[in-house]
């Protein structure tokens, strides 16, 4: 089922759903809401941009598979080589400011079992 047929049926069954009450807001029904967000999440990305965004998704796995790397997380010098007009890539990653475990937040470092 795609998007439009699942967005349809949501807003089909929210459309008996009673009036709902949320605090700062005026009295709407929870289909009158999910069509706002539906809206917007429709519009969120062009339909070209999402099917361009696919043909690059697929045309990148395929690469990937091709010579036996891993799609994600992308290495910035593969992605480079994925380019039909680009032969070879040196990638020199620089860090500016220098990075230090010093700027990362303690929330990060205790994620990271480093304190």
């Amino acid at each position: 089922m795609n998007s439009r047929a699942k967005h349809a049926k949501r807003k089909r069954a929210l459309a008996r759903s009673p009036k709902t009450r949320i605090p700062g807001l005026p009295d709407a029904t929870l289909a009158e809401l999910h069509d706002i967000a539906g809206a917007l999440d429709e519009n969120y990305i062009a339909t070209n941009t999402e099917r361009s965004y696919d043909s690059d998704w697929k045309t990148w796995v395929e690469f990937c598979s091709r010579h036996e790397i891993n799609p994600l997380p992308a290495e910035v010098g593969d992605a480079v080589r994925n380019l039909s007009s680009v032969k070879d890539v040196k990638v020199d990653l620089t860090w500016d400011p220098p990075f230090s475990l010093d700027r990362m937040p303690d929330e990060v470092k205790l994620m990271l079992g480093l304190m």
